[in-house]
């Protein structure tokens, strides 16, 4: 009577014959379906979102993946979300098996009651491996009046920084290392929509050059599957922007980048760069995000002397050949001014030298609205200050 108790528990809970599936098998389903849960706004998961879902439902049911969805009840469950390292890695973790639960349901694999069985706001369990969170980047005080996503000067690196930063890139890659670095900063694209671009992309002019920012590489795109490597920007939203004669660092900027187009060009020619591409991989193609700055930026920026927080991770790490965790610790660095804080630069020399108002830099450097660069780049508390004075 003991153990038919859990299995007739099981039996009521099943929705049918899928209620046999085995995790492995319904994960696989989840993932390859057309129909998983989509955002608030109805817009479907991006490449990237679906690829983190999947390896985060693959973790939780490691040694598990035989079992059944029938099974699954709220101890499974919690045992299945507190397959991770730290208190986000279990969060994440609830809300990816959250969604294969309502997912489930609609597709008889769950009951209502497994469907319902984590709602918003349930109990946290504690994290059934060894991590170790990274530390916080530095706070700071700020202004009781300064917007509390207000991007300061020194959120950016200084121009000391960017030529430190621009000279180690030349040394990895001679014909454009600086250009690249020089490049970010003067006219703001993503990395994912820098590396992509083309000599085709650039039209010049007499003081600057505009540069179409049409798309960006896909990071969840897999080459050996032949996926298109490009996507639009983030927001879906293409736009121009421009590059100066000179940069703020008085770097000869125009110049170099019309000498680039004629080299891709080229280089296109000779068939060692067959799209032309500015700033192309060793092998001729598109770089991808993770190798890019393990490889190249992370060296590149402590030899440059970035400033980096280090501390030493403890953390399980899964061996798929003996399907066990064995316990690693290894040193890690993180960057306080990362890659993208140059496109910060990008934005602060707009604002305080060129003075573009929030509409243009909007325009010129695809944010969502003039609320957002209101809020990073505009709203710094002085002008409360100002008007308090303008009124004695």
């Amino acid at each position: 009577m003991t153990k038919a108790a859990p299995i007739d528990a099981s039996l009521a809970r099943a929705m049918g014959p899928r209620g046999l599936t085995p995790l492995q098998d319904l994960v696989t389903a989840y993932i390859n379906a057309d129909d998983q849960n989509q955002r608030d706004d109805g817009v479907p998961w991006s490449g990237t979102h679906l690829r983190q879902v999947e390896q985060r439902l693959n973790r939780m049911i490691r040694g598990r993946e035989h079992l059944q969805a029938m099974q699954m009840d709220r101890d499974l469950a919690d045992v299945l979300r507190a397959q991770g390292g730290t208190r986000n890695s279990v969060d994440h973790n609830t809300s990816a098996l959250r969604g294969l639960l309502i997912w489930g349901h609609r597709h008889h694999y769950f009951t209502a009651a497994q469907a319902e069985m984590l709602p918003a706001g349930a109990v946290r369990v504690l994290p059934a491996l060894k991590g170790t969170a990274a530390p916080k980047r530095a706070g700071r005080a700020r202004d009781v009046s300064e917007n509390p996503n207000y991007i300061r000067d020194e959120d950016a690196p200084s121009i000391a920084r960017i030529v430190a930063l621009a000279t180690e890139f030349d040394r990895i890659f001679p014909a454009w290392g600086r250009l690249a670095i020089e490049l970010a900063c003067d006219a703001g694209p993503r990395w994912g929509e820098l590396f992509q671009l083309t000599a085709d992309d650039v039209t010049f002019l007499k003081r600057a050059a505009v540069i179409a920012i049409n798309w960006q590489i896909d990071a969840s795109a897999s080459v050996s599957e032949g996926d298109n490597r490009r996507k639009l920007p983030k927001g879906e939203k293409t736009r121009r922007t421009v590059a100066h004669k000179r940069s703020v660092t008085g770097y000869k900027l125009l110049k170099a980048l019309r000498a680039r187009c004629e080299e891709a060009r080229r280089e296109q020619t000779a068939g060692t760069n067959p799209e032309a591409l500015l700033f192309p991989a060793p092998r001729g193609g598109m770089f991808h995000h993770s190798p890019f700055h393990e490889q190249y930026f992370t060296p590149a920026a402590l030899a440059a002397g970035w400033p980096t927080q280090t501390w030493v991770e403890t953390c399980d790490e899964w061996h798929s050949d003996t399907r066990h965790y064995e316990t690693v610790t290894r040193e890690c660095v993180q960057f306080d001014l990362v890659w993208h804080s140059m496109r910060h630069r990008f934005a602060r020399t707009c604002v305080d030298v060129y003075n573009l108002q929030p509409g243009q830099l909007t325009a010129v450097g695809g944010w969502e609205d003039t609320n957002v660069v209101n809020e990073r780049y505009y709203r710094s508390g002085r002008e409360h200050l100002e008007s308090v004075i303008a009124a004695l």
